[in-house]
């Protein structure tokens, strides 16, 4: 907060924005004091600090950064899933996982890391999406599923593995006197 008058103050956050905050009351260094309550919100609630992204990593803040674009963090985390998933980058695909991505989120074609996986023939990466959520059913915009994409690639463990799954959804979705079930 820089000062500009006995009662005014002005916040320059570079590259980003800049506020001017009116408050009759100072403290007692002559601040405003809504201008340094705004300030606390505002770091509280906003990654504005050119440090914060080091300190929480990525995507891994409830602070919204101003910078980005809307929904960018969540778009940019499932092309990090699906890459990982592709390239059986286990360790990668878990720690995206952790961090709260979706395992069953799709790209713009509605492609989900369960498919390129599959396609891939990422055996371990598959077993792993599965238990942790994986729609084994899902469907992208072609209709294609992860098994038949499993199926035109030559993985036959893969594909075996994705029809238990596939049929072990259907029968605990469609239990009796069960409403709503999903299968792991």
């Amino acid at each position: 907060m820089v000062k500009t008058g006995a009662e005014a103050g002005r916040l320059v956050v570079p590259g980003l924005m800049g506020i001017c905050v009116w408050s009759p009351r100072l403290d007692e260094h002559g601040n405003s004091v809504r201008g340094i309550e705004f300030c606390r919100k505002l770091v509280a609630g906003y990654n504005v600090h050119a440090f914060d992204s080091l300190v929480s990593g990525r995507g891994r803040t409830a602070k919204r950064d101003p910078r980005r674009k809307k929904n960018q963090t969540h778009i940019e985390a499932a092309v990090a899933l699906t890459w990982a998933a592709s390239q059986g980058d286990l360790d990668e695909v878990r720690a995206l996982i952790a961090t709260g991505v979706e395992p069953g989120t799709a790209d713009y074609d509605g492609r989900t890391p369960l498919h390129l996986a599959a396609a891939e023939g990422q055996l371990d990466v598959v077993r792993y999406l599965l238990v942790a959520g994986a729609d084994p059913r899902a469907a992208d915009r072609w209709g294609g599923t992860p098994l038949s994409d499993a199926e035109g690639n030559g993985h036959t463990e893969i594909a075996t593995l994705l029809r238990e799954h596939a049929a072990e959804a259907v029968t605990l979705h469609h239990r009796p006197g069960k409403r709503e079930a999903t299968a792991v």
